[in-house]
């Protein structure tokens, strides 16, 4: 079983022209950003064979050391005899380069240890909104370069998390004119959390009420449901596998990364229109128009890590998603405005910015039909 909890934000400090003078590196728009790192947050890797499963950027930050888990993260549900450890796989930052980006924490269960587990109780079954439940309160400490400490919930960490992160790439003069408490909300701001699991067939899952069916072809499955205990609904997403493999199927990584590029990418957007001028964004050039031509610039020249088959496959369909849309970037970026503006109109209404069941499921639709198909349109 893996698990991934994804933290979308919007960075619009390049609105300013001293960009609230934010340190030059990394330059998230080169091909090969060369060896760089985001102070207290940790370096920044270039993608290459290794990434297993997380291929289709051109880099990212592993912020080992502004996110610490104090504690080892077990599941552990009513009735079990003991628990199952999710070990952290990674701690990741994207960014494209504009104003989209996202945090991303990876746990994969272990596998020796779940497999004994449910061979000894076959009669017991992964509940997965208890699982989602598990990842979203698991507890963090966020270390900022200022030395601060901040102890939160995972999926409550966002504004500590963006303190940090306003922190560790501002100029240290640049601190003095422009604290974090400033910028933080307006010039940068943390969406709420998602979360989506992949669990291989082989797994035994206790089948839920709770779910909105996105994808139902034999045993490849994605569906919606909500993590147990939470407010929010409807924001965690389950990929039922049809392979027993840990490593992503093609199909399934394409339509995961797909998701997190227009989920990220929307809710940056959304957030410009909601506070500023629309002349502003004319002028330097922001348009949702543009940032999805780059969006699909980045997936037409991906190019496999290396030389395994699941890699090209991956790289293809990615490919096949941008060919389809670049002779046709008005009608894409039409469809995506409809659904930012969405977001945005909530947020200049004065209500708590809102990305919640209505957009993630429509994202997440999206994704599974464009890459279905390897070239459909998004609807």
């Amino acid at each position: 079983m893996f698990g991934l909890l994804q933290l979308p934000f919007a960075d619009l400090r390049c609105l300013a022209d001293d960009r609230f003078d934010r340190v030059p590196r990394p330059d998230w728009s080169a091909d090969d950003p060369g060896e760089c790192f985001v102070r207290g947050f940790g370096k920044m890797s270039a993608r290459n064979a290794t990434g297993y499963g997380l291929i289709g950027e051109r880099g990212y930050v592993e912020f080992d050391h502004a996110v610490a888990f104090p504690t080892p993260v077990r599941h552990k549900q009513d009735g079990w005899p003991r628990e199952i450890p999710l070990l952290l796989w990674f701690r990741r930052m994207y960014f494209d380069g504009d104003i989209a980006g996202r945090f991303e924490f990876g746990f994969m269960a272990d596998s020796e240890i779940e497999q004994a587990f449910f061979a000894e109780n076959p009669e017991l079954r992964y509940d997965l909104t208890e699982i989602a439940r598990t990842i979203k309160e698991t507890k963090v400490e966020i270390r900022s370069p200022d030395e601060s400490r901040t102890e939160s919930r995972l999926d409550r960490c966002g504004t500590a998390l963006a303190r940090a992160y306003l922190t560790a790439t501002t100029t240290r003069d640049g601190l003095k004119r422009y604290p974090p408490a400033d910028l933080e909300g307006r010039f940068l701001l943390l969406g709420p959390s998602t979360v989506h699991l992949r669990v291989p067939v082989t797994l035994p899952v206790v089948e839920t009420e709770d779910r909105r069916p996105i994808l139902e072809t034999g045993d490849d499955r994605l569906f919606i449901t909500s993590a147990a205990g939470s407010a929010r609904r409807n924001t965690v997403a389950v990929q039922i596998s049809p392979t027993a493999s840990r490593r992503e199927p093609s199909t399934e990584r394409a339509r995961r990364v797909l998701f997190a590029h227009l989920n990220a990418m929307l809710f940056a957007y959304s957030h410009l229109v909601s506070v500023t001028d629309v002349n502003e964004i004319a002028r330097r050039r922001l348009r949702l128009r543009d940032l999805t031509e780059k969006m699909l610039k980045r997936f037409e020249y991906l190019k496999p890590a290396s030389d395994n088959a699941e890699d090209a496959a991956f790289a293809g369909a990615m490919a096949a998603f941008s060919a389809a849309h670049a002779g046709r970037i008005d009608e894409l970026t039409q469809r995506l405005q409809n659904l930012a503006d969405q977001a945005a109109e909530e947020s200049r209404g004065g209500k708590a910015f809102n990305w919640g069941r209505s957009l993630f499921e429509q994202i997440l639709i999206k994704s599974a039909e464009a890459i279905a198909t390897g070239a459909t349109s998004i609807k």
